[in-house]
């Protein structure tokens, strides 16, 4: 009976450690997005970054939701680069690319739309 406690308080505890790793372990690692051979991860904290988009031409701190917005930006430039050259006529990948959209930006524009035009949704934030 004794032993049957402490199994049981033993196995509670080590799920409890290994839920806490992985939500420790998925902060600092990041998220991903992907779209057809394309993917863009992006950390889920604020990080130094040296970018372009930094101000002053040194490094500068990205805020997640920043980062995630212009990781998705790369992401669907690249993928409408690809579904240009194919002429629209993969359809997993067009229906993957406004599946993005609609999340990203809660707009439902087709993969041509965006694609033709992809500086009326697809523009780059600047880092602080």
């Amino acid at each position: 009976m004794v032993k049957a406690r402490i199994i049981i308080i033993a196995i509670i505890a080590v799920v409890a450690v290994l839920y806490i790793a992985g939500a420790v372990l998925g902060s600092m690692l990041g998220a991903c997005a992907s779209v057809g051979e394309f993917k863009e991860c992006w950390k889920l904290t604020p990080e130094y970054v040296d970018s372009d988009l930094c101000e002053g031409s040194r490094p500068c701190l990205a805020q997640p939701e920043d980062q995630q917005h212009n990781a998705l930006v790369t992401l669907l430039l690249a993928a409408c680069a690809e579904t240009q050259q194919a002429s629209y006529n993969d359809a997993a990948l067009v229906e993957r690319i406004e599946e993005v959209v609609r999340e990203f930006t809660g707009y439902d524009v087709t993969a041509e739309q965006l694609c033709e035009q992809p500086g009326a949704l697809l523009v780059y934030r600047s880092y602080a």
